[in-house]
């Protein structure tokens, strides 16, 4: 009978290999070899979560008169221009 083990249950051990390896530099080494997207970067975004806020505003701005409805039927409209087929 062969046991498998859940992706839950992977995640974790990949958690504690990565707390271990972090305190010895030789097993970082062997892991990161192993498997290099244990020790993946984080991903840096040069348009930033305030950034995208701020033109959010702005953009919503010139329809700020309309009611909700209204404003939900043009931005379903801008949705649709704004596609690339």
């Amino acid at each position: 009978m062969k046991y498998t083990t859940s992706r839950k249950a992977k995640q974790g051990m990949d958690m504690l290999k990565q707390l271990h390896a972090n305190g010895n530099p030789q097993l970082r080494k062997q892991l990161e070899q192993e498997s290099p997207d244990l020790f993946r970067k984080e991903k840096v975004y040069s348009f930033k979560k305030d950034d995208v806020r701020s033109y959010a505003l702005k953009s919503l701005h010139p329809i700020a008169g309309l009611t909700q409805s209204q404003r939900s039927r043009v931005i379903a409209y801008m949705s649709k221009l704004n596609e690339v087929n």
